[in-house]
């Protein structure tokens, strides 16, 4: 019951307002301050009644890290980036000056979203499992090549089969047709195609596009992995 809410509401302001709603940028809370504050929020629905994006991911995460007494950066390096020599991912830029200008487009052109030297170049009050990693096109490459090709290091084959399934049901996908398009759905934590609603879907195409202009699909129907990482946030490839 809690998620991103797309529509203008009493509940989204409710999330602006507490400073919990979905953000490109690292929030200026503590992961306690974050559940503290989601917790004080009504459901947006009944647990299970429907599908939201993003905040239950960073609940996960705080979970994750209670569970386990690491900070989420020592459990992705842990668990993911360092296996996979991905060295230059992490929840800061380990050389800010490699970090390029995050824009926003609007009516007047370009607005500078994020700076080399701004959010990303230190280190978060709050590490957000959702979103909030900086990487390079060919680490993300490296990421998504391995779990195409059965999931080692990371995960076993048939975890990779369980995450990028289809997780929603009709009913949970209704709900989420303000977020997710047509022939889209979503598996654990990625987005999955269901159906070829648009040519360059395919169904079990899995990856997503995120809110800075990121894009990353694994296509096993074309036995191809792509990513394009782009500067232009809230845009499309």
């Amino acid at each position: 019951g809690w998620g991103i809410v797309m529509e203008q509401t009493p509940l989204q302001a409710a999330m602006i307002e507490r400073g919990v709603f979905g953000s490109p940028l690292h929030r200026d809370v503590s992961a306690d301050e974050f559940v503290d504050r989601v917790a004080s929020l009504p459901l947006a629905f009944q647990p299970g009644a429907g599908w939201m994006y993003e905040t239950g991911i960073d609940l996960l995460g705080i979970l994750l890290m209670r569970v386990t007494g690491q900070s989420l950066a020592d459990l992705v390096a842990e668990r993911i980036t360092d296996p996979l020599g991905m060295a230059s991912t992490g929840f800061q830029a380990s050389d800010p000056t490699r970090l390029a200008t995050a824009y926003l487009p609007g009516p007047d052109g370009l607005a500078v979203l994020d700076p080399p030297d701004g959010t990303f170049a230190v280190a978060p009050p709050f590490e957000e499992l959702g979103s909030g990693l900086v990487s390079t096109a060919p680490d993300v490459l490296r990421f998504y090549s391995a779990l195409a090709d059965g999931g080692s290091p990371v995960l076993t084959a048939d975890e990779v089969g369980l995450m990028t399934a289809d997780a929603l049901t009709p009913q949970q996908r209704g709900s989420a047709r303000v977020f997710l398009g047509p022939g889209e759905s979503w598996g654990l934590a990625t987005g999955v195609d269901v159906e070829a609603a648009e040519p360059w879907q395919a169904p079990g195409r899995w990856g997503r596009t995120g809110g800075t202009g990121t894009t990353a699909y694994v296509d096993p129907v074309r036995d191809t992995v792509a990513v394009l990482l782009t500067q232009r946030a809230m845009t499309g490839p």
